[in-house]
């Protein structure tokens, strides 16, 4: 993918590179110390920005910083490390092993490390999916799509499971409940972390287009007639109706169910949902305000690098200026949030209890952002988001 004009600036190339030193330094003290070994909260995420900044700088040290972190969250393994989940554990650090590998940042003595679980983390996700629970950063759907990259055999009986418990909600349409994990309250999730964007992803890979159609049609049928921020889809129906106009982010609203109804349409060979995504991402570019798009950080999941980053993918793919222009916004809001001294790498993150701290995670935390500033101040770095579906 080509490079945004934006960067080729001397004084943001600049300014880019000091945040990127900052996050590097940060993370080089963390690689000795973090406690959590997972690809989206904790060291497996971190390496990856470790590897690419260092082969991207031509620094040994932060490689063999990256390579330090894998040899730790094996450690941990073998000491009884063994929760199976994507965002978290097992399912999430083989993909990181296997990323790793692709890239030529590690050996297949590594990489394969984990695929003697994989028949365990496979059981799983059949177990989970038997339970409702469908998720994919903490339940089946992580564990069924990656790390493995290309879609092979048909999982017959998982896939059977999943299309047992899919409900009518109106003619010609499919779509799951689950249980919300807060409130207890069954709803039909509409984000692209928990819900059926997800779902839409995982059978797109088996399915015929004709067979997709129905949860396209549930999703394209369940916009917004008119919202207070702009935003197309709500988080979730719940009893039928929707809850609250969407964030603007990749977990939940309008960007990771446009990047779902692409992706499906490319896979589908159905240019018509490639165009309802390309118009629901133009719509997106108008929404510019942080607070009314609940926008508190620069995080992957739900902040202003993630959106830079969806927005620069989609503005290659489609050739729509304005989306690309969106992005340069986005790493623009990116930079404001910087520079925050007593926090991790200069950047804060928004938590519980509306306050701020420090987050070395992938997902919400400095290794993601750095990887999105790296990945479009050189953009061969792409590919490691595709950890988030992306």
């Amino acid at each position: 993918m080509k490079k945004l004009p934006f960067f080729e600036r001397s004084f943001v190339k600049k300014l880019t590179n000091v945040h990127l030193l900052r996050i590097a330094e940060a993370l080089s003290e963390q690689v000795y110390q973090e406690p959590e070994p997972g690809l989206l909260t904790g060291l497996a995420g971190q390496s990856i920005f470790l590897y690419h900044y260092g082969q991207t700088t031509g620094s040994d040290r932060y490689e063999n910083l990256g390579f330090l972190a894998i040899q730790r969250v094996l450690e941990m393994i073998d000491n009884g490390f063994s929760w199976p989940s994507y965002a978290a554990g097992l399912a999430g650090i083989r993909y990181a092993l296997k990323y790793l590998e692709q890239r030529g940042f590690l050996s297949t003595d590594y990489s394969n490390a984990l695929d003697g679980m994989k028949p365990l983390l496979e059981q799983y996700a059949a177990d989970r999916l038997r339970e409702g629970d469908f998720d994919f950063l903490h339940g089946a759907l992580g564990i069924l799509m990656y790390p493995d990259q290309s879609p092979g055999k048909e999982p017959e009986i998982v896939l059977d499971d999943l299309l047992r418990q899919a409900i009518i909600p109106a003619e010609n349409q499919l779509a799951w409940f689950s249980t919300n994990p807060k409130t207890g309250v069954q709803e039909i999730n509409l984000g692209l972390a928990h819900g059926v964007p997800s779902i839409l992803l995982l059978l797109s890979r088996y399915k015929s287009a004709e067979e997709l159609e129905p949860i396209v049609n549930f999703l394209l049928d369940n916009r917004l007639t008119n919202s207070p921020n702009g935003s197309v889809f709500p988080h979730r129906l719940i009893k039928g109706e929707p809850d609250k106009p969407g964030r603007l982010a990749w977990c939940y609203g309008d960007l990771g169910v446009a990047m779902a109804l692409w992706l499906t349409g490319a896979r589908a060979g159905r240019a018509d949902w490639q165009a309802e995504a390309s118009a629901i991402m133009r719509k997106a570019t108008k929404r510019t305000s942080l607070e009314p798009n609940r926008l508190f950080d620069t995080c992957l999941c739900h902040g202003t690098a993630g959106l830079a980053l969806i927005f620069y993918k989609m503005g290659e793919l489609t050739g729509h200026q304005e989306l690309s222009d969106a992005a340069i916004r986005w790493v623009q809001a990116t930079f404001d949030f910087g520079g925050r001294e007593s926090f991790a790498g200069g950047f804060s993150y928004f938590t519980t209890g509306d306050r701020y701290v420090s987050n070395y995670g992938l997902l919400e935390g400095i290794a993601g952002t750095g990887l999105v500033l790296l990945s479009l101040l050189e953009p061969d770095n792409l590919g490691w988001e595709s950890a988030l579906m992306i």
